[in-house]
């Protein structure tokens, strides 16, 4: 009696089928991209017809001090979950975990540098714009890790509308609140409201839910990969 062994998926057929995913990923990234920008430059117009150059100038310092602290403070946790070969729940929470606890460091450092930085260039509102700001860091600490798991499958098109539909939002945000108080405090409106509606998007990404653990194994092979990214 022979028994017939399975039929094995064909290399060319898996090829075929990741050229599709990343083809139609392509697009969706390329329409995102495209549609974000368009989305920049309209606000940009309509906001410099609301503001003052000054608004725009201290924005422009706040996002150098926020981004300077998240670049020197890369460990890799979002390149760890889409390219390292564990994607069980250990590891994924571990991941999560870490980002929060990163999240509420930099808002932490922030807070710290944002005194001295608005002393620095004379400006004492900078210090509050900073410590305020800096909130994103902690809100997108809490984005499910199923957006870095789309973004592994080259599923993008939940992201791309997570990232366009966030912008919008943000947008009206910071027009409408321009309108009625134009101050630099429109901006940091909408940046916080694009932080907090995109963070709650993610969590609508199919895939299981996070939950606080941490395990060993998993925050070392974070150390050895991200520590090349720090330096």
């Amino acid at each position: 009696m022979s028994v017939t062994e399975p039929e094995q998926p064909k290399d060319g057929e898996e090829l075929q089928e990741f050229r599709g995913r990343a083809s139609r990923g392509a697009a969706w990234v390329g329409v995102g991209h495209t549609t974000q920008q368009v989305l920049r430059l309209l606000s940009n117009l309509i906001l410099t017809r609301l503001l003052f150059e000054e608004h725009f100038g201290l924005m422009a310092l706040v996002s150098v001090v926020i981004m300077g602290i998240h670049l020197f403070s890369d460990i890799g946790i979002g390149a760890a979950l889409i390219q390292n070969e564990r994607d069980d729940r250990g590891f994924v929470d571990t991941m999560w975990t870490m980002e929060i606890v990163r999240g509420f460091t930099l808002w932490l450092v922030a807070f710290a540098i944002a005194g001295p930085v608005g002393t620095f260039y004379g400006e004492p509102i900078l210090t509050d714009l900073i410590r305020v700001a800096s909130i994103t860091s902690i809100i997108e600490g809490f984005r499910s890790t199923n957006y870095k798991t789309a973004n592994r499958n080259l599923q993008m098109r939940g992201i791309v509308m997570i990232e366009v539909g966030s912008q919008v939002i943000g947008m009206v945000v910071m027009i409408t609140w321009a309108s009625f108080d134009p101050t630099v405090w429109a901006l940091v409106g909408g940046g916080l409201t694009t932080a907090v509606v995109s963070t709650i998007w993610t969590w609508m990404l199919p895939g299981p839910r996070n939950r606080l653990h941490f395990e060993r194994r998993a925050a070392r092979s974070l150390y050895y990969f991200g520590r090349w990214i720090l330096l």
